[in-house]
């Protein structure tokens, strides 16, 4: 990973479902491919109908790194 990865601290993600909790099923494979095993952190996942301008994902990463 790199070391951007390695100074998050908390991910919150906004997932278009349309009523649908199925469509959160890709979202583990995404998120096991951006962070590895080791560096696990804080996740929040919100379904939502609908995002700004048609976006199907939106996502607030929280990162932080120590003097």
């Amino acid at each position: 990973s790199s070391d951007l990865v390695d100074n998050v601290a908390q991910l919150r993600a906004y997932v278009v479902t349309g009523g649908d909790l199925g469509s959160l099923a890709g979202w583990d494979e995404a998120y096991n491919a951006a962070f590895s095993v080791t560096h696990r952190l804080a996740v929040t996942v919100l379904p939502v109908k609908a995002l700004a301008a048609g976006a199907k994902l939106e996502v607030e990463l929280l990162a932080a790194t120590l003097p």
